[in-house]
């Protein structure tokens, strides 16, 4: 991984009707060179991008706009949101199965939001099933922002 000193702020327009109510999102990303970004983390907000995607970004008003991408590395990404009765205990003892299939978490919302990174060498249909069991459950809700993997 990249130290951030290498890393800038890539800006990524969103629906600000949406849940959570930004315009945009800001995310880490990696210069390849010319117009081209490597994205370092998940989007939070976004959909349809995944850490490690490559994407095309260009300067307007101050920010490091995204325009597209270039090329797809295989990650999906889903985002957890727990039940209001649901602990961060709670969260990490459901949470164990889905991680011992390759699968990491970043934390958002005061601790009530997850963003899931799957990677490409993980079962992603293994993973869906097992956040489907844990929202069954009433641990949570789970939402697909960009599936990655093989077709399905």
């Amino acid at each position: 991984m990249n130290t951030k000193r290498s890393m800038i702020k890539l800006t990524i327009p969103t629906d600000p009707t949406d849940w959570h109510g930004g315009a945009m999102e800001h995310v880490w990303a990696t210069p390849l060179g010319g117009d081209l970004y490597v994205l370092e983390n998940s989007p939070g907000s976004a959909y349809g991008l995944s850490y490690q995607d490559i994407v095309v970004a260009h300067p307007e008003d101050g920010l490091l706009l995204f325009r597209r991408v270039h090329a797809r590395q295989g990650h999906s990404t889903y985002r957890i949101r727990l039940a209001k009765e649901t602990t961060i205990q709670d969260f990490l003892r459901h949470w164990q199965a889905i991680q011992a299939l390759g699968c990491t978490f970043e934390g958002e919302f005061g601790g009530r939001g997850y963003i899931v990174d799957i990677p490409p060498a993980t079962d992603a249909h293994a993973a869906y099933a097992l956040m489907m069991e844990s929202e069954d459950r009433g641990i949570w809700i789970f939402e697909e922002a960009h599936y990655g993997g093989p077709d399905r």
